[in-house]
């Protein structure tokens, strides 16, 4: 099977599953009660598939693929399964769980590999994930910082006190009163010392 894009693996190299068949057969044998039978492998295959996936996600959105569903999920069932390896008593409770898990990472495959999906994918990462959030706030704090500085430097008179020309700055950039204070007192600070 062909690539759908350069940068994507073969299928066959991404995805736990290579199809329905594939997932049904592990499926088999864990209801069986065969799962050391093919743990390791089973194991493996998820690990490449994690791995794969978040090259593939980070190389679009940097740092983004742990706050993906993929990621969870993936991570959901390599818990439940090794949960299930050491301790075979919590069988019947845990299958159903494992069924759709399964077919979660599947699903997840496909996801990744379609180039829409995977847009949507890293859009709601993106959304959710507070890292994101946080160092989309910390650059738009910087920004506003720069803006308010070379406002002051062309509109202000720096002989004013720093609580009153916060108070000007206040109309003009939406940061608060103490932090532009305390920007016009470090900004007269600068401009004494050169």
């Amino acid at each position: 099977m062909e690539s759908v894009n350069n940068a994507l693996p073969k299928w066959e190299d991404f995805s736990a599953f290579t199809d329905v068949g594939d997932m049904d057969h592990y499926l088999y044998m864990i209801e069986e009660n065969l799962l050391e039978c093919i743990y390791e492998e089973l194991y493996k295959r998820l690990i490449i598939q994690n791995e794969a996936s978040e090259k593939i996600i980070n190389a679009e959105c940097e740092d983004i693929y742990t706050d993906t569903w993929g990621s969870l999920v993936i991570g959901n069932l390599l818990y439940s399964l090794h949960e299930l390896l050491y301790n075979p008593h919590t069988y019947e409770e845990k299958l159903p769980y494992l069924v759709i898990d399964l077919h979660r990472v599947y699903i997840a495959a496909h996801e990744i590999y379609d180039p829409r999906h995977r847009a949507m994918i890293i859009e709601r990462a993106k959304n959710n994930s507070s890292k994101f959030m946080a160092a989309k706030r910390h650059k738009e704090n910087y920004q506003l910082t720069e803006f308010a500085s070379e406002y002051w430097r062309k509109n202000i008179d720096p002989e004013l006190s720093a609580e009153k020309a916060a108070t000007i700055l206040e109309g003009v950039v939406k940061l608060s009163h103490k932090t532009l204070a305390a920007l016009v007192s470090k900004l007269k600070k600068q401009l004494k010392q050169q």
